[in-house]
């Protein structure tokens, strides 16, 4: 069996919204946030997990940010993100800036600012193997489907994922990070 160690650099803020500054780097990110729930002491509760080749480019205007900002995906209420409740603002839709705007694109607005101003980020470096990314990216999200509630009702469904194949050797990945993820296995079979 195959190793690896998932080394993930955080809290970062999303760019635009804090000091830091996300590398340029292959890697897998984590989308969470700051717990404040009783429950979950002095930690992040594990919303979303992708995967890229440049971190830095993937949270730039023409990718992440712009589609929270016109609103394709789901934006979600940050204050019930932090009780761990999936309580939804806007579902996301295909609407761009080229369409007329929908009736509540104020909310819209609001909402994804909020989200991404309260979002932490982590990222673990990855050699540039996009199908390795993308085992570890579904391997994360099906655990946290998988995981017990209240954290399984937060990360968002419906993601194009690609978990390992029957015809691919596992990997076991142990995370290794100096924040408390929720939902964050210690390890995983990728």
């Amino acid at each position: 069996m195959n190793y690896m160690s998932l080394s993930w650099l955080g809290p970062l803020f999303w760019p635009g919204y804090g000091s830091t500054t996300l590398p340029a780097i292959s890697s897998v990110y984590l989308w969470t946030v700051e717990s404040r729930h009783h429950g979950y002491p002095e930690g992040y509760f594990l919303y979303l997990a992708g995967e890229t080749n440049n971190a830095r480019r993937r949270f730039g205007r023409r990718e992440h940010t712009e589609s929270l900002r016109l609103g394709k995906w789901t934006i979600l209420d940050v204050e019930a993100m932090q009780r761990c409740e999936c309580r939804e603002i806007w579902h996301g839709s295909q609407w761009t800036g080229i369409a007329p705007r929908p009736p509540d694109h104020a909310k819209i607005e609001n909402g994804n600012r909020r989200m991404m101003a309260d979002l932490r980020l982590f990222v673990a470096e990855m050699p540039d193997e996009r199908r390795r990314r993308q085992r570890v990216e579904a391997a994360i999200m099906l655990g946290i489907y998988n995981a017990p509630a209240p954290l399984c009702d937060l990360p968002d469904r419906g993601m194009h994922l690609r978990p390992r194949r029957s015809d691919e050797a596992p990997i076991t990945a142990t995370n290794v990070c100096s924040s408390r993820i929720y939902g964050l296995p210690k390890t995983m079979s990728v």
